[in-house]
């Protein structure tokens, strides 16, 4: 059956990013691997020694201790990014209780940094997406990813997980004849102690190529 991660997979090829995969497994290698699993809200299979994490809709699998990211029973992998920030997750997360509270990116310390990139890279091309194809479209682009409706101020409001500490809260309003359509992700407040502030911005990239796939995908 298609899902949405069919376009959104590549080779293992880490090159561009080698120091911070090698960095990233060694601060995994310190840690035992079931408390790691249990800290980021996976589980540890000794069996296949992987720890299988749920993100973004579907299930991911990190080879212990090789650090080896993939589609959880496949021999596939996702996005060189999402593989990169998912390792750092499972490298650092914490079981920590979540605050209740929804921020924008830029309200993170220090998010006023990488925010003007992301406006222009994410919210606006996704924003003018929303306009081109409406929020039932969008609502079965985001629900390809693990995203569902839920209530809110905004013309489509899409709730879901990033991974099982990582809420994530999607926005989305139609323009008119002033002002184009606009999007926001809003984070948990917690997300800060789960994320360096780099990955979290990696990860508004990746929601934004997540629902643009999305939409193709549910256009076919």
């Amino acid at each position: 059956m298609k899902t949405g991660w069919d376009t959104l997979w590549t080779g293992p090829e880490e090159a561009p990013y080698q120091i911070a995969f090698d960095a990233s497994r060694r601060r995994l290698w310190s840690r035992d691997p079931a408390q790691a699993a249990r800290e980021a809200g996976g589980r540890w299979d000794p069996r296949t020694e992987t720890i299988v994490l749920p993100a973004l809709g579907t299930e991911f699998a990190a080879e212990y201790p090789k650090g080896v990211v993939r589609f959880a029973g496949e021999d596939r992998y996702p996005l060189l990014s999402l593989r990169l920030i998912l390792l750092n997750y499972l490298s650092a997360a914490k079981e920590l209780p979540l605050s209740g509270r929804w921020i924008r990116y830029d309200e993170q310390p220090g998010g006023q940094v990488f925010f003007p990139n992301l406006r222009r890279t994410v919210q606006e091309p996704i924003g003018r997406l929303f306009d081109q194809v409406g929020a039932e479209r969008m609502g079965r682009a985001g629900e390809l990813f693990g995203f569902r409706p839920a209530e809110g101020k905004a013309d489509l409001v899409l709730e879901g997980w990033y991974t099982p500490r990582v809420p994530l809260r999607l926005l989305f309003w139609g323009g008119d004849e002033e002002f184009p359509g606009s999007f926001q992700l809003l984070f948990d407040l917690s997300v800060s102690q789960q994320m360096h502030l780099e990955d979290s911005a990696a990860l508004c990239g990746i929601v934004g190529e997540l629902l643009t796939q999305g939409v193709q995908a549910v256009s076919r």
